[in-house]
């Protein structure tokens, strides 16, 4: 849509499509996409950038990672840029 390959009713079409929506929930999304084109785009980011976070932290720990464990410790950290968890996994590998 931002580049002006589809249009709104197009992709209101393909949620519907894809999604199961119903067409007012469908256009709806379709506009939020539209207002805040980069939001959701974030989520996504966030979504690989952690995901690399435990695969880096898999390799680093082996056998000693623990999902529960990262998965706690980024709970209880909370919303931090990844580079500080990064250090924060490390600080606690250490001292464990």
């Amino acid at each position: 849509m931002h580049r002006g390959e589809i249009s709104v009713d197009d992709a209101t079409a393909f949620l519907i499509e894809h999604t199961g929506f119903e067409r007012a929930n469908a256009q709806a999304e379709v506009f939020r996409y539209t207002y805040t084109p980069t939001y959701q785009l974030s989520y996504l980011l966030g979504k690989v950038l952690l995901l690399q976070l435990r695969a880096d932290e898999q390799r680093r720990l082996g056998a000693k990672f623990s999902l529960k464990g990262f998965h706690d410790t980024l709970m209880r950290n909370g919303s931090l840029p990844i580079s500080f968890h990064r250090r924060l996994l490390a600080a606690e590998a250490a001292n464990a």
